[in-house]
């Protein structure tokens, strides 16, 4: 009943389109994701941010003291999310099931860490009301001290059609991004402005600093390998996670199951403006 090399192949490519929407926003933000490299739940992943100042040529010539390193971020997220079919039902849409359980999953996976990236963001205590102006979004940012160039504005889909109504069609803004794929890239002086589902309520926008925000996930390999069919899934990015096919004989049941591990910090709370 374990799936085939097809049924396998076809889930796998059905998820990462499904999971790859979701994830797009967070590779606008400091990452580590890495495929060729398997996690360990609670371990430390160093996530490369850097944020220099220049200064007056000194006694140190060009020899600056500042390294490239990294914020530790831990995978301490373990996001699990499965399907089960009988194995009467599975004969008959071995294909079909394979296509809709990968594309459940991997839509389920992605949703998961986007939403934990911005729920660690809306818990920033620096906070400013943005009104009914949403052109004012790159003032009331810069006041704040953000570096609105290299800062991403993720708005409630109420404040997105504002933005779409007062900005017109994509032949006045220059671009067809903001119409086909939801987001404004270089819009307002942001490096991005994209409408984001999943603020709360009393949220209008979050403006975050490419820096103050790092996350990084991994593929968990099964401990227990008997009976589990498994394979990895990875987009371009290198965001990985897991499929597992396993069965209950007993019960004439078949499973599929996304595993991931992810982790998300925010690095400089003071590059976060949540913003009602």
């Amino acid at each position: 009943m374990a799936f085939n090399e097809l049924q396998l192949k076809v889930a796998a490519q059905a998820a990462v389109d499904a999971s790859k929407p979701e994830i797009a926003p967070l590779t606008l933000f400091a990452h580590s994701y890495n495929s060729e490299i398997d996690g360990v739940f609670g371990s430390a992943i160093a996530v490369p941010t850097t944020d220099l100042e220049a200064a007056e040529f000194g006694t140190n010539g060009y020899m600056g003291e500042d390294e490239f390193g990294g914020e530790l971020v831990t995978l301490d997220k373990h996001f699990t999310t499965s399907l089960r079919i009988t194995d009467k039902n599975l004969a008959y849409t071995g294909i079909d099931f394979a296509r809709n359980a990968g594309k459940s999953i991997g839509g389920a996976i992605g949703r998961a860490c986007y939403k934990a990236a911005v729920a660690a963001a809306e818990a920033s205590t620096k906070a400013g009301t943005l009104g009914d102006d949403v052109f004012a979004l790159p003032e009331l940012a810069m006041t704040k001290g953000l570096p609105v160039h290299g800062a991403v504005a993720l708005v409630s889909p109420a404040v997105w059609t504002l933005i779409m109504k007062n900005i017109g069609a994509y032949s006045v803004y220059g671009g067809t991004s903001m119409i086909q794929e939801g987001i404004a890239n270089n819009c307002l002086g942001f490096k991005a402005v994209l409408p984001c589902p999943y603020l709360t309520d009393k949220t209008k926008a979050l403006v975050i600093a490419e820096n103050a925000l790092a996350t990084a996930a991994r593929y968990l390999p099964p401990v227990f390998e008997d009976g589990v069919v498994t394979t990895k899934v990875a987009d371009e990015n290198g965001f990985a996670y897991g499929l597992r096919q396993f069965n209950d004989n007993k019960m004439g049941y078949g499973y599929v199951a996304g595993v991931c591990l992810f982790g998300t910090k925010i690095v400089d709370a003071k590059g976060v403006l949540k913003l009602a």
